[in-house]
């Protein structure tokens, strides 16, 4: 235990799903997970659960499509 548990909600369910209003959002991943062609929907629902005052932190590792094999 961190000490953090107070503070902290891991949500598990489906981001669709979530409902409630946070003061933070830690997006772990997640750009990566979500299909391009759903990133307006991921976002959107981000910004319903936001309070208005609230901050969201977006994480994860964005590569080109192809990467080069060293010569």
């Amino acid at each position: 235990d961190a000490g953090i548990s107070d503070r902290v909600t891991l949500l598990g369910p489906d981001y669709r799903d979530v409902t409630g209003h946070y003061d933070t959002l830690v997006s772990i991943e997640m750009i990566d997970a979500v299909r391009h062609c759903f990133h307006d929907t991921y976002f959107s629902q981000c910004s319903e659960l936001l309070c208005s005052d609230g901050t969201f932190d977006l994480r994860g590792d964005v590569m080109p499509g192809q990467l080069s094999a060293p010569s």
